[in-house]
């Protein structure tokens, strides 16, 4: 067991995570359909794509790589690929984030150097929260980092993750996201 959600009167939260989080597997059937169609409307590639999240000043050049080879693996149906490769590119941009706005994305170690922050901490800075909505960002640490959710994140980096977790409804959450 990794979390509980406990008697509603006590943890609200803890059932707010949890609706949401099977609110969104009921919808994924509308996500699949309406990103079929964006693709097959605007002819899109993974290049496309791509270009399209330039457009932001948190994407890195050095990173576009990463995003091309898994939108790619995603467009040929390679789940496996794309979500290994995607999910640690959205944490990346949510530090890229941070760092832009001046918030610090390190902690100190205790053998004196520096761990990056989680994923978790940023997106509770009001500073992140402001910037994307806190509806953003409980939308972010439901998919990828909270035990009560579909904690993908913490599930794949960790290699926790079952093979069946790797599917086209998990993958369009990813690129959804990003």
């Amino acid at each position: 067991m990794i979390a509980t959600v406990g008697p509603l009167n006590d943890d609200l939260e803890g059932h707010v995570v949890f609706r949401i989080s099977q609110d969104m597997q009921v919808l994924s059937f509308l996500l699949r359909k309406t990103i079929n169609a964006l693709i097959e409307k605007f002819n899109l590639n993974a290049k496309t794509v791509v270009e399209y999240f330039y457009s932001s000043p948190i994407f890195e050049e050095k990173r576009k790589i990463f995003l091309i080879k898994g939108i790619e693996a995603y467009l040929n149906n390679d789940f496996i690929t794309a979500i290994h490769i995607l999910i640690p590119q959205i944490e990346a941009l949510i530090r890229n984030l941070a760092e832009k706005m001046e918030i610090p994305v390190l902690n100190q170690s205790h053998l004196n150097g520096f761990n990056y922050r989680s994923l978790s901490s940023l997106l509770e800075e009001e500073s992140i929260k402001n910037i994307l909505s806190e509806d953003v960002c409980n939308y972010l640490k439901i998919l990828l980092s909270d035990p009560r959710g579909w904690n993908l994140r913490n599930k794949v980096c960790h290699g926790i993750s079952k093979i069946d977790d790797f599917n086209r409804m998990v993958t369009n959450k990813i690129l959804i996201l990003l």
